[in-house]
């Protein structure tokens, strides 16, 4: 397993919509919560990930929802026999690493673990620097 320590720090530039234009954003940026402490998302990242909820009809949510509960993907996971990089974040609320990340490497044969620290759910948009360099790093010990 990789611990990668939070290099990130809170932007300081100005919150761009979703169009990429520099405009304040209309609705308060996300709870540090949503992607881990210390994240200063824009405020059309922050919009984007709210609407990820709200859009969607009631009823594809909890049908999705139910998939995900009582889907068990245990058995097919032991089989993978190519190497896997679980990449997830600690601070992760939404789906913590115990109950996530930690068990999905214990269960894959050839599974490297990377824990990047501070970094909640949604870290390659939140800290894609640090995400793409645990790909690469990975990539890189593949023949």
């Amino acid at each position: 397993m990789r611990t990668v320590p939070s290099t990130r720090r809170p932007s300081r530039h100005s919150r761009r919509s979703c169009a990429g234009t520099s405009a304040p954003s209309s609705r308060a940026p996300p709870t540090p919560t949503n992607f881990g402490s210390g994240y200063d998302v824009s405020g059309g990242l922050g919009d984007w990930t709210r609407r990820q909820f709200f859009d969607p009809p009631v009823q594809v949510l909890l049908s999705t929802n139910e998939v995900f509960v009582r889907a068990d993907q245990r058995d097919e996971l032991r089989k993978i026999t190519v190497p896997v990089l679980v990449i997830q974040g600690n601070a992760d609320r939404s789906a913590p690493i115990d109950l996530t990340g930690r068990r999905t490497h214990a269960l894959l044969p050839d599974a490297r673990l990377a824990v990047l620290e501070g970094a909640g759910h949604g870290l390659y948009m939140s800290d894609p620097g640090r995400y793409n360099a645990e790909i690469l790093d990975f990539a890189g010990t593949l023949t």
